[in-house]
């Protein structure tokens, strides 16, 4: 099972960036709501521009949402945000992935544009950094893997080793 840093000291920045994207897509959305409002709302071309992108209400809609959630999540923190920023990265990614497979088709629903592609990948790499960096543990369970009360990576980790002074081997291939 793979280390994920805890209590990283950059954490506060990596939050912030996260926060960033959040409001970008909310600002995104809501803007394009009132920009595309009149505009069909799976329209495809000739779409209003709002911060440089393409919007039409559908994508509005999925802007606001996710990035509201990044926000509120941010806003909570706790660890919420390390897990909401995990599966909001992810999904900013696999929507790049997959609205730039389907841009000059009838099914680019969200009218993604190349740059909105690469906007969506920018923004799912800043926030799925900050939820793989945002983990926060007490000071006392934080350590580096096998100290004594550290944090373990779990069953069948190779930080666990059976005797004293025995050396831990890697699973990596």
């Amino acid at each position: 099972m793979a280390h994920y840093p805890v209590n990283h000291h950059l954490r506060p920045l990596y939050r912030a960036g996260a926060g960033l994207a959040g409001l970008y897509s909310v600002a995104l959305g809501g803007l394009g709501l009132a920009r595309a409002g009149s505009t069909g709302v799976f329209q495809q071309h000739d779409l209003p521009r709002v911060l440089g992108l393409p919007v039409n209400p559908a994508f509005a809609c999925v802007s606001v949402l996710v990035g509201g959630a990044v926000l509120v999540a941010m806003l909570i923190g706790r660890n919420v945000d390390r897990a909401v920023n995990l599966v909001a990265g992810v999904l900013y990614l696999a929507a790049g992935l997959v609205m730039l497979a389907l841009l000059r088709t009838d099914v680019n629903l969200l009218g993604f544009s190349v740059g909105s592609c690469v906007v969506s990948f920018v923004l799912g790499l800043v926030v799925l950094t900050a939820g793989l960096y945002g983990k926060v543990v007490p000071l006392g369970e934080a350590g580096p893997p096998g100290a004594p009360g550290a944090v373990s990576g779990g069953p069948g980790s190779s930080a666990s080793a059976s005797a004293p002074g025995a050396t831990a081997r890697s699973t990596r291939g």
